[in-house]
This record gives structure tokens, C-alpha cells and sequence, in this order.
């Protein structure tokens, strides 16, 4: 009876080590993600959907795998089979360039209906390269269909939200190229341009004294105000926070003056009708009790 014991102990023993042998061996000869991505690198990609095949029965959750696996489906033109890899992925994490590719194979099997609904859906999700989906030849079945330029449009509205949101084109009145005149003397020169896809309207301002100035006015979505940082080239900073109103661009700020006495100021840009700019700068150095005016200028488009 022991001897049969222990020859079941031994039986058994036995078996788990040729189970672990088997896991280990099973393991050993799954590829790596790394491997797969060399493979479609090089678009070797029948050996990708076979590594990547593997990969995935052996990580179904791996989000990257199936993204590849539809990629490389895709790029033999299994386009059923690229839709079924890029659904497994796109279930596991909501990826804007995975949505974008099943609007891809979509628009390549012609079913039109659902390329455009994954198209939207990648936008929805951040998609936003917005030259690809103009020149992808993928995208030529539903190039023609009046919803995908309305989706072109949503997309160019997500790619430059400040282009298209009012608060944003508030300050566009002072853009332009302007001889700046005080009492109908000319002082200097404002080139004021839009930059950083209509995020900044950066301001370049040259005087007829040989002064220099830049300032960069941007509109905080958060606080819902607009600030504007202005250097001279004299040393002198500005940092002024305000908003548009009644045609009135108001900035106020605070700066220190001789003696360390705190100084306000009221930097004032009118968008007066005749298409000019009025610019006010007033100080107080009484804690807003009495104000002055310190600048007082015209600004008069330069002839094209």
C-alpha cells in the first residue's frame, strides 16, 4: 500500500512539472508585441497577421494587437476581416485612429452609411488630421457624399476650435498693419497679426523714437477673460486682464512705480466704425481715486 502511495506521489508530481514544461514551452513561443511591429514596419504583412493572430489568442485584451491585426488585414485588402480586428480593439479602449481605419475599410467595401458614421465617430474621439482625410485615397468612395463635407467642416472646427469660437475672434478688429498717430502725428507702427491657429493675436508694435514692443493678447476659455502680456524694449511689462464689451476692448492691470508705489492701468482698444482703432492708457497711482491719461492714440490701416 506505501509503495502505491508513493507511487502515485510520484505520478503525480510528474505531471505537474510536464504541465509547467508544457506552459512554459506554450509561452515561449507566443511573439512579442515587438515583433509584430518590425514585421508591419517593413509591411511584411501576412507574417504580421500570423504573429499578431497568435498574440492576440494569447492576450485578447491587448488593444494594440487587434489595432495591428485589422492594420495588417486591411493592407492584404481582407477588408471583413480588418473590420472584425479593428471592433475587438475599438470595444477595449475608444481609439481615434482605430475608428478612423474602420471608416477606411468601410469606405473600401463601399458601404457608404457606416464609413461616414466611423469617420464621425473618429472626430468625435480626436481624430484630427485633417489633411489625411482630404488626400486618402481610401476615403475616395465617400469623398463625393455631401455628409462628408460636413464632417471636413466639424473636423476643421475641432483642429482650430480658436478660429471658430466667438469669444476668440473678439480682438480680430485690431489685426492689421497700422501707422499710429497721436493728435494726427504719426508715433510709430503696428504690425498686429494672428498667430498659433487664431489661439494669439501677437502685437509688434515699432515707435519713430527707435522703441520696440511685443505683446501677446490671448482669450482664457477658463477664466473667460482675455489677457495680454506686452514687453518693451525698454524694460517695461504689462500684464493686463479684461474683456470685450460695448466695442470696447478693456485690460487692467497693476505695475509698480518710483518709489515701489502701486500704479493702475486701464489699457483701452475702441473698434470705433470707420474701421480705425482708438487706444487709451490710463494710471492711477491713488488707488483708482483719479486717473490720467498717459496715451491716447488713432490707429489708420496703412494703404494696401
Amino acid at each position: 500500500m506505501t509503495r502505491i502511495f508513493i507511487l502515485t506521489l510520484f505520478l503525480l508530481f510528474v505531471a505537474m512539472q510536464i504541465n509547467v514544461f508544457a506552459q512554459t514551452s506554450t509561452n515561449e513561443l507566443v511573439p512579442k508585441i515587438e515583433d509584430a511591429a518590425e514585421l508591419i514596419r517593413d509591411k511584411q504583412w501576412s507574417s504580421a497577421v500570423t504573429t499578431l493572430e497568435k498574440i492576440t489568442k494569447h492576450e485578447p485584451g491587448n488593444k494594440k494587437a487587434w489595432g495591428w491585426l485589422g492594420l495588417a488585414y486591411h493592407s492584404l485588402a481582407k477588408y471583413s476581416k480588418a473590420l472584425a480586428a479593428y471592433e475587438r480593439s475599438i470595444a477595449i479602449s475608444k481609439d481615434p485612429t482605430t475608428a478612423y481605419n474602420m471608416a477606411c475599410s468601410y469606405s473600401l467595401i463601399e458601404n457608404k452609411d457606416k464609413a461616414i458614421e466611423w469617420l464621425d465617430a473618429a472626430i468625435n474621439l480626436g481624430f484630427n488630421q485633417t489633411n489625411l482625410i482630404k488626400t486618402d485615397a481610401d476615403l475616395v468612395n465617400i469623398r463625393n457624399d455631401a455628409r462628408f463635407g460636413a464632417i471636413l467642416e466639424k473636423m476643421e472646427r475641432a483642429a482650430n476650435p480658436c478660429m471658430h469660437t466667438a469669444e476668440n475672434r473678439q480682438f480680430d478688429f485690431w489685426v492689421g498693419d497700422w501707422e499710429v498717430l497721436v493728435q494726427n502725428q504719426k508715433v510709430g507702427e503696428n504690425l498686429v497679426e494672428i498667430e498659433t491657429k487664431g489661439c494669439t493675436v501677437v502685437e509688434n508694435w515699432k515707435g519713430t523714437g527707435g522703441n520696440y514692443g511685443k505683446s501677446i493678447n490671448v482669450f482664457n476659455p477658463d477664466t473667460r477673460k482675455w489677457k495680454q502680456f506686452y514687453v518693451g524694449s525698454g524694460g517695461k511689462v504689462l500684464e493686463l486682464v479684461g474683456e470685450y464689451k460695448n466695442e470696447v476692448m478693456r485690460l487692467e492691470g497693476e505695475t509698480v512705480g518710483p518709489g515701489g508705489a502701486k500704479v493702475l492701468n486701464i489699457l483701452s482698444f475702441h473698434n470705433l466704425a470707420n474701421k480705425t482703432v482708438r487706444q487709451q492708457w490710463e494710471i492711477s497711482t491713488d488707488g483708482g481715486k483719479t486717473w490720467q491719461t498717459s496715451w491716447d492714440a488713432i490707429y489708420v490701416r496703412k494703404p494696401k
